[in-house]
């Protein structure tokens, strides 16, 4: 049996439906009049920490059996340890000159929003385009949300964490956050594969062929190089993948 979608994620899917046609404004007006019943916390000034600290409470992959638990925390932690050496590996092997530093920082914060949109599911999150426009929004009122919570001192330096800027190197280092994001998925896939858990078989299957489609070469390295160590299964080439079964993939 599937494990049912947290009640964050359905209320929060609702609200995104019933909000289609509302302007940016009345999404910020809907998450503030929610933030107390979404995070428990206050929305006072400095309380971005204390809200922040709360990814250990949301659990990822929420549609999925998963035989090891993987919170919200866990999954920043590892996806800001692979882009420091995916960036290290670019400088290093590729030479380029980019910072390794500000690349954890991104990635430490990059699903943050999740605290208060819940990690959605990827089937709902994308289903049409308008419903990615419309939750980009919302993600987007949602960041400006927890950026009120942090005194306006500090509030610039975490803008240009949390928001997309056009500064050159944040930019790339923004792909390589990505990159990052979309490796870590892939361990976790196969972390429950190792386990015997048959559920993510196509969560992984199409997460290898995302892999497979990045052009980067700190990417291909990483992926000849250190993935192979967290595949503890017999067969540690993904060569074969499982035949398309009837049902619709839901990633």
């Amino acid at each position: 049996m599937i494990k049912r979608i947290s009640i964050v994620s359905l209320i929060f899917s609702f609200i995104i439906c019933m909000t289609a046609f509302a302007t940016a404004e009345e999404h910020h007006d809907i998450i503030k009049e929610n933030f107390l019943s979404v995070t428990g916390n206050e929305p006072e000034e400095n309380s971005f920490l204390g809200v922040v600290s709360r990814t250990k409470y949301i659990d990822r992959w929420g549609i999925l059996i998963n035989y090891e638990k993987e919170t919200l925390n866990d999954h920043l932690i590892d996806t800001s340890r692979i882009a420091h050496i995916l960036v290290l590996i670019k400088n290093i092997k590729f030479g380029t000159e980019l910072n390794a530093d500000r690349a954890v920082t991104l990635a430490m914060y990059h699903d943050v929003p999740e605290i208060i949109t819940d990690d959605m599911p990827t089937p709902i999150k994308y289903i049409n385009p308008e419903m990615k426009k419309i939750y980009t929004q919302v993600e987007n009122q949602a960041t400006k949300s927890l950026l009120n919570l942090i005194e306006p001192d500090l509030r610039s330096e975490f803008s240009s964490i949390l928001e997309s800027n056009n500064n050159p190197e944040d930019i790339e280092l923004r792909k390589i956050v990505k990159y990052a994001d979309t490796i870590s998925a892939y361990i976790k896939c196969l972390r429950e594969k190792s386990m015997g858990n048959k559920d993510f078989d196509k969560a992984r299957k199409n997460l290898h062929k995302k892999l497979l489609q990045i052009d980067s070469p700190e990417v291909k390295y990483f992926i000849e190089n250190f993935l192979p160590s967290f595949d503890n299964t017999d067969n540690k080439q993904e060569c074969e993948e499982p035949k398309e079964s009837p049902e619709q993939s839901i990633f």
